[in-house]
């Protein structure tokens, strides 16, 4: 049962990873290594990271209203994370599908 059930994680990664492996084509190509590396490594702690950041702004949403800095702690803890996750050239660490930066904000 464990087995399948990493098994499907594996499977359920790579699939996350198809769209930004079919958009790869269109930027500069990186060295398999770096997109073997990016797909295996990155990626998933990435996710990890960016469930954990959402959770904790989700936590911290109640204070971060009443100081005023919830849309700032959005931006920070769950737009740049996710962005970096998903919106990335396959193997590209800086830059990304739509042409913004980490924060999804034009250059």
């Amino acid at each position: 049962m464990k087995r399948s059930s990493v098994a499907l994680a594996v499977v359920a990664l790579l699939l996350l990873a198809a769209p930004v492996a079919a958009q790869a084509s269109e930027a500069s190509e990186a060295p398999f290594a770096q997109k073997l590396l990016d797909i295996a490594l990155v990626r998933p702690i990435t996710m990890v990271g960016a469930f954990a950041s959402t959770a904790l702004c989700v936590g911290l949403s109640p204070l971060t209203l009443f100081t005023g800095v919830g849309i700032a702690s959005v931006d920070y803890l769950v737009v740049a994370p996710w962005r970096f996750t998903t919106a990335r050239y396959l193997g590209e660490f800086d830059g990304y599908v739509d042409g913004r930066d980490v924060m999804g904000q034009r250059h």
